[in-house]
This record gives structure tokens, C-alpha cells and sequence, in this order.
């Protein structure tokens, strides 16, 4: 076999190596290729996942923040609800109060509008009575006044009828002296002087 014939041969075995090498190549390349684009894979499946599980968790704090927001909407509204609600009892209360100061004021005045007018009208009884009891005074006054005068004069008529007895029983007397004198035939004249003089004194 000559230089010539074996150069084909040599040419041929050396693109068959040079073949194969790039085919190795190609392969470690291919393979290489491969577990970067698993690699790739994974990494995006990893980041889906993290971004998938950052949505969750972003969803679910604004899902917490909603609640809250609610929780806080409701506290609220609730406070405003019992704030009214005091506010409503307060206004009534006060306006109960009120009515009931009033009609307290009102029954009150009522009462000393009745006292004053029973302290008035037992003023007006005492001042009566007082009048009356003056009144009957006077007139047992008067009336004392009046039997003392009658019995003055009951008694100054008894005294007079006394009196008038007495003159008639001295004029009586008189006369019997008088009879008895002109019977013993004595002088009268003298006897009749002094009589007369008596009676007169």
C-alpha cells in the first residue's frame, strides 16, 4: 500500500474523529443545554411558586387588611352608634328632668298659692273672731253697763217706793198725832209748824 492510498484513508479517520469530537461536543453541548434549560425550569417554576405564594400572601394581608379596615369600619360605627345612643338617653333624661322640675315647680307654686291662701283665710278667720270676740265684749259691756243702770234704777225705785212708804207712814203717824192733839183739845198749830218743817228737811 503506497503514501497515496493511505492519505484518504488517514483524511477519512480524521473527519471520522473530528466527527465524532463535534458529535461529543455536540452532545456535552446538547446535554449541557438540557440542564440549563431544566435548570431555567426550575428556577422559573421556583419564582412562579415565590411569586404564586407572594400573591397568596399578598392577597391574604390584604384579605387581614380588609378585616381590619372592616373591623375598624365596624368599631366605629358601633362607637358612633352607642355615642348617639348616649347622647339620645342623655337628651331624654334631661328633658324628663326637665318636665319633672317643671311640673314640680308647677304643683309647687300650686301648694303655696293654696297655703297662702289658707294663711289668709285663717287670718281672716282670727281677725273675724277677734272682731266678734270684741265685738262681744262691747255687748257684755254694754250689756253689764245696761243691767248695772237698771239695777240702779230698780234700786233707786226702791228707794223712792221706800221713801214714799216712809212718808206715808210718817204722814200716818203725823196725822194720828195730829188727831190725838185736837182730841185732847191741845194746840196743833205749833205741832203742825214743826212737822212741816221735818218733812222738808
Amino acid at each position: 500500500m503506497s503514501a497515496q492510498q493511505d492519505f484518504p484513508k488517514q483524511k477519512i479517520r480524521d473527519e471520522q474523529r473530528k466527527a465524532e469530537k463535534q458529535a461529543q461536543r455536540q452532545k456535552l453541548i446538547d446535554a449541557q443545554t438540557e440542564k440549563l434549560k431544566k435548570q431555567k425550569e426550575e428556577q422559573e417554576k421556583l419564582l412562579n411558586k415565590n411569586i404564586i405564594e407572594a400573591e397568596i400572601k399578598a392577597e391574604e394581608v390584604e384579605k387581614m387588611k380588609k378585616e381590619q379596615r372592616r373591623k375598624l369600619q365596624s368599631a366605629i360605627s358601633y362607637s358612633h352608634k352607642v355615642k348617639m345612643e348616649v347622647k339620645q338617653q342623655q337628651e331624654e333624661e334631661e328633658k324628663r328632668l326637665n318636665q319633672e322640675f317643671q311640673q314640680y315647680w308647677i304643683n309647687r307654686n300650686k301648694e303655696l298659692q293654696e297655703q297662702e291662701l289658707r294663711e289668709k283665710m285663717e287670718i281672716k278667720k282670727k281677725n273675724q273672731e277677734l272682731k266678734d270676740f270684741h265685738h262681744q265684749q262691747e255687748n257684755e259691756r254694754n250689756q253689764k253697763r245696761t243691767q248695772e243702770i237698771m239695777k240702779n234704777f230698780d234700786e233707786r225705785d226702791k228707794c223712792l217706793a221706800r221713801l214714799d212708804n216712809q212718808d206715808k207712814e210718817f204722814d200716818e203717824w203725823a196725822a194720828q198725832i195730829v188727831k190725838r192733839y185736837q182730841a185732847e183739845g191741845k194746840n196743833t198749830d205749833i205741832l203742825m209748824k214743826e212737822l212741816k218743817q221735818f218733812k222738808h228737811k
